[in-house]
């Protein structure tokens, strides 16, 4: 990994924040689920999977708490230095308010579709799409998506904007 542009990291703050909601949301499940005797049994099950899956997003963001996404100008690495998305593959930012993007985050759309991944709050990738942001501040997504709009800008130009 070169010289290192941009690095995002949500905030302990943000983190908690999101166990503590999670974990909240879960018990309120749990106790619709164990204690509405007028629930269906139908309705108990759906409360109880809901809250299991609220319960292990919560773990999985206490396990990734300290995950960063540093952006270079070979792409986009996790905090561990592994390759999430190279530039090369990299078509379109998109910033929009009716795009399926992560909350305060931002997509980028890939020339060729890659394997699923994904870090709670920090960001996901299906196919040809890659979402960033979620528990980070828009302050930091927002500079890394211009950041990366200039990188693109570079390709098509050929000079350093950045």
């Amino acid at each position: 990994m070169s010289d290192i542009i941009v690095k995002i990291q949500p905030s302990a703050v943000r983190r908690l924040f999101g166990v503590v909601v999670l974990s909240l949301s879960a018990l309120v499940m749990l106790n619709f689920a164990f204690a509405g005797a007028t629930h269906s049994v139908a309705m108990k099950f759906t409360l109880f999977v809901m809250a299991v899956v609220f319960l292990w997003q919560a773990q999985a963001n206490l396990r990734f708490g300290n995950a960063a996404l540093i952006l270079t100008r070979e792409g986009l690495f996790d905090d561990k230095g592994v390759l999430v998305c190279s530039l090369s593959n990299m078509t379109l930012i998109d910033r929009g308010w009716f795009s399926f993007k992560p909350s305060n985050g931002f997509l980028i759309r890939l020339r060729e579709a890659e394997k699923w991944k994904w870090s709670p709050g920090i960001y996901w990738r299906i196919g040809r799409r890659l979402g960033v942001g979620g528990a980070i501040s828009p302050s930091q997504t927002k500079e890394m998506s211009d950041k990366l709009v200039l990188l693109l800008q570079e390709k098509v130009l050929g000079e350093k904007l950045l």
